[in-house]
Order: C-alpha cells, then structure tokens, then sequence
C-alpha cells in the first residue's frame, strides 16, 4: 500500500488544557456555541450540584470535543440560559460544542447572568447558591436565602463580588447572634475568606479540551460518537475491588 491509498484525514485534532475563564470568555464573546443539532437541556438539579461540588473538590469532570469547521452551521442563539443571539455572517471564528455541553452550560450559566431573558430558561434552575456556612451548593436553601448564600451569578464578576461581600461583612456585623451560634463559623471575615476561596477554585480549575480543525460533519460527529461508545463502565465496586 502506498500513501496514495491512504485516506488522509481532512482535519487536524489537538488537545489542550484551558482554564473555566478561557471557556467562558469564548462564551461571552459568541465564538464557542451550541450547534441546532445538540439536544436541550435536560440536567436535573442534583446533577447540576454534584458538577460544581466535583469543580471544588478539584475532581475531573472530563474532557470536552470542540469543533471547528472553518463554515458556518446553524447554531442555537442561547447557551444554557446566557442569550448569545444570531452570529453575524461576517463570523469565521466560531467553534461548536460537540460533547460537554451540559457541563460547560452549567459551570457558565450558573455563574453568569444575560440581561436577555431566553424564553426556555427556568430562573430556578439556574439559581444556584453556595452556603459559605453549610460549605455546600443548593438551588433552594430550606431557611431562605441569607446573607451567607453566595449567588454563584456574582461570583465571577469582579465588582459583582466585591459589592456582595461587602453586604455580607455589613449584614454579619449586626447579626451577632448568627456567629456565637458557630463558635465564630459565621464571622463576615471568615465568610468572605470562604468566599475568595471557592472564587479562587473556580478561577483556576482547568478542563482538558479536544479541538477539531476542519473536516466535515459526519467526520466530526463520528468521532463524537467513537468517544461516547469505545469502553465498557466500571462501577464504584469494580473500582474498589481493582
């Protein structure tokens, strides 16, 4: 067999390692989107939960499939609940998720807000608080969201953060009873230090990224499915008994 028999691949693949921020910043800017084709979003808020709490104990959360076709191919106009609208048509730097959607639409929708409501997207869902006391992530917090419940959507933005740890250094300074409560848990400077910590978590968490340049559709999609069916699971007891 010679060269000219072989079929050489129209596309290159490369992966990276890329900070949240990095991912984010594509998000925000239009360039990394959710193509017509990928399903909608069907995480339940316990799967949600268990994602960001895998970010904070640094867990794997494994890698994403990015695609980059060099052409234009439909896309939604919202990724997660963050409205991204139509790109324009002068738009040649666009990227699609192929697989990792649900995960990068939860670690960027709960952590940021569009100032365009997107008609699917349940407030409720993608209200997510950190418990600076309970050191723990909850959509609904059973007494009511208290000073100490960091809304993950003002976590990320600089003076979003600084403006709500300061509400929570002032609500902590005269509600004295919340901290002999904990023996000093809930002082606001233990808080906020609790706070700039898990902002420091989020901020340095890197994700492994497969990137495809090039190539067509059914390529693309055929190495989705590879990915997704090569290997068999092994559950916790397997794992255990290895």
């Amino acid at each position: 067999m010679t060269m000219t028999d072989l079929n050489v691949p129209t596309f290159t693949a490369r992966s990276e390692i890329m900070f949240l921020e990095e991912l984010f910043e594509e998000i925000r800017t239009g360039r990394l989107r959710s193509p017509r084709f990928q399903r909608s979003f069907v995480w339940r808020p316990d799967d949600m939960v268990k994602l960001l709490d895998s970010v904070v104990k640094g867990y794997p959360i494994g890698s994403l499939l990015v695609w980059k076709p060099g052409e234009r191919y439909q896309c939604k106009q919202s990724f997660g609940p963050f409205y991204q609208g139509e790109p324009g048509d002068d738009r040649a730097d666009l990227s699609y998720v192929l697989d990792g959607q649900h995960r990068l639409a939860t670690l960027f929708g709960t952590t940021h807000s569009s100032q365009v409501p997107v008609a699917e997207a349940s407030p409720e869902l993608w209200t997510i608080y950190y418990d600076l006391v309970k050191q723990a992530f909850t959509h609904a917090p059973r007494t009511g969201v208290r000073a100490y419940h960091l809304p993950l959507r003002e976590m990320m933005g600089t003076t979003d953060f600084l403006r709500y740890c300061q509400r929570l250094l002032e609500s902590q300074a005269t509600d004295p009873d919340d901290d002999a409560k904990d023996g000093g848990a809930r002082s606001g400077a233990v808080l906020v230090k609790r706070a700039e910590q898990l902002l420091k978590l989020f901020r340095t968490y890197r994700v492994p990224v497969v990137r495809i340049n090039g190539g067509e559709l059914s390529q693309a999609m055929e190495i989705f499915s590879r990915l997704n069916s090569s290997g068999r699971g092994m559950s916790v007891d397997q794992m255990v008994s290895a």
